[in-house]
């Protein structure tokens, strides 16, 4: 361990540990080091009134931990407190032998430009005491933290890995999950919840503050997959994918992975966010991560659903848009369609969206039956060789 808090020493990476469950002994024990304070920043703890203020939550969970992780790293970017700033999140459990549920270590380590996920499972049966799995998982630890801030070689990490299966281990030590640095993996998307979503810019994590920076336009769709006129509609706008909603279920994290990859090909910076079926959840979760004037591109179809009563309670939403002066809508019509006179048309502020010319007949149906050339060559060639589906294998 002191090796291995010399070489962080060096390196410049500073942070802060955040810890919940068993993962609360490795701090203790990492702390015992002679110059460790050159490396934490701070320790916290999910449990405390201070996180939970920090957090906006008054539950502790791993969604709760990733959560606080986030925000942890935000502020360490913002004041500047170091040049290579990280955040590690641990949670731990032990289960007994003849107890319900599974021994396991889950890892992550968010830095401004990556994140870095672990999972261990292990058979309960292996360590009938609580400290010898808190002594394994302390010895994991060290080894992923430099393999992930790429600060000792992969052979090593490899070589810990075969030492544990040399014990008899193999059967019941598992790592579910190792992902760093891009966006590989499905992981990064357990950091989304209903008031916390994540960005993605060229397949890397990004603050959602520095996406907004760029453009206030968001474009709310399903992308499954991302077409020719869905590009052109959305411009240079954030396109937010939800990750569920009452009429179409709840999007599997593989298959949100190939929407995010397949935008990030088109140069598009991708949202994604909790699962926030009507506009009004949608804007008031806006609010709260970032206040801010945003201009929605909308559908006229869309635009009448989030206007009618019969769906969502209207007048409040509406209400804020008008004189909050929080929102507009940018309105495209197929052809056919027409905006609907409510009572609230007064209270709406919206235009409609001159995106030139292109052709109303696109449609992803009509790509997931095989008619690939309506995606970009890229995305095209991406859907292609995966097979994503049916009808589209090269």
């Amino acid at each position: 361990m002191q090796a291995f808090v010399d070489t962080m020493n060096k390196s410049g990476w500073f942070g802060s540990i955040i810890e919940m469950g068993m993962g609360v002994p490795f701090q203790y024990r990492f702390m015992n080091y002679s110059g460790v304070s050159a490396t934490i920043h701070r320790t916290l703890s999910p449990y405390s009134k201070k996180a939970q203020d920090l957090n906006g939550l008054r539950s502790v969970s791993k969604a709760g931990l990733m959560t606080l992780c986030r925000k942890e790293l935000i502020e360490m970017i913002d004041k500047e407190d170091s040049p290579c700033p990280f955040v590690l999140g641990i949670s731990a459990s032990h289960q007994a032998p003849g107890s319900r549920g599974t021994s396991h270590l889950w890892i992550c380590l968010l830095t401004p430009l990556d994140v870095s996920f672990m999972h261990i499972t292990l058979d309960k049966n292996v360590f009938k005491q609580r400290q010898d799995a808190g002594n394994l998982y302390a010895d994991l630890l060290p080894a992923f933290i430099l393999k992930c801030l790429e600060l000792s070689p992969d052979k090593e990490w490899s070589e810990i890995i075969e030492e544990y299966k040399a014990m008899g281990m193999g059967q019941c030590f598992r790592i579910d999950v190792i992902d760093t640095p891009s966006f590989k993996g499905t992981d990064p998307l357990l950091l989304v919840m209903d008031k916390n979503p994540v960005v993605f810019e060229e397949g890397r994590l990004i603050r959602v503050e520095d996406a907004l920076r760029k453009s206030n336009r968001i474009y709310r769709g399903a992308f499954n997959p991302p077409t020719r006129t869905h590009l052109a509609l959305g411009g240079d706008a954030l396109f937010e994918i939800s990750t569920g909603s009452p009429w179409k279920g709840d999007i599997e994290p593989k298959d949100m992975t190939h929407r995010i990859n397949m935008l990030a090909l088109s140069g598009k910076t991708v949202m994604v966010g909790g699962r926030l079926s009507y506009f009004a959840e949608f804007h008031d979760m806006m609010q709260w991560v970032a206040p801010g004037n945003y201009e929605y591109i909308i559908g006229g179809d869309t635009f009448n659903a989030v206007t009618n009563d019969k769906y969502v309670p209207t007048a409040e939403f509406l209400d804020d848009f008008a004189e909050g002066g929080t929102g507009k809508f940018l309105v495209f019509c197929r052809d056919g369609v027409t905006i609907n006179k409510t009572e609230h048309e007064a209270k709406v502020v919206y235009d409609y969206h001159d995106t030139g010319e292109y052709d109303q007949t696109i449609s992803s149906t009509r790509v997931r039956n095989g008619e690939l050339n309506l995606c970009t060559e890229d995305v095209a060639v991406y859907i292609g060789l995966r097979s994503l589906y049916a009808d589209t294998r090269f």
